[in-house]
């Protein structure tokens, strides 16, 4: 083994500690309110000001992700889906792509799942 690959086994396992115990301070050192809100954000993604909640019927406090799910096989993208794509090439093209938002209201606490609104272009 020559150096430059020990210096890399040793040097990414120390630099991915360290950004870790980073992270863990800085979360540690949030106040509460600004943790949740954080903890929302990685969850359920931005909120949306144009989306209103399908429950309490208020604005600006629905959090918004697009979801992908495949219907007839595996994510294009995987391992799964080459290894797929490679054996059936034929039936890949059958595979179907289902966009979806999935919605979360942080005044009421609901979650619900929806077809995307369409762009007027």
């Amino acid at each position: 083994m020559n150096w430059g690959c020990l210096s890399c086994l040793i040097l990414f396992p120390v630099g991915f500690f360290i950004w870790v115990k980073n992270e863990v301070q800085r979360r540690n050192a949030l106040p509460p309110n600004e943790l949740k809100e954080l903890e929302d954000e990685e969850r359920y993604g931005k909120i949306d000001d144009d989306l209103e909640c399908i429950f309490c019927h208020s604005k600006q406090c629905v959090r918004a992700e697009k979801k992908i799910y495949y219907r007839g096989g595996p994510d294009k993208n995987s391992l799964d889906g080459l290894l797929f794509y490679s054996a059936n090439q034929k039936k890949y093209s059958e595979i179907r792509e289902d966009v979806f938002l999935a919605a979360h209201c942080t005044k009421c606490g609901n979650t619900w799942e929806m077809h995307p609104p369409e762009d007027e272009s």
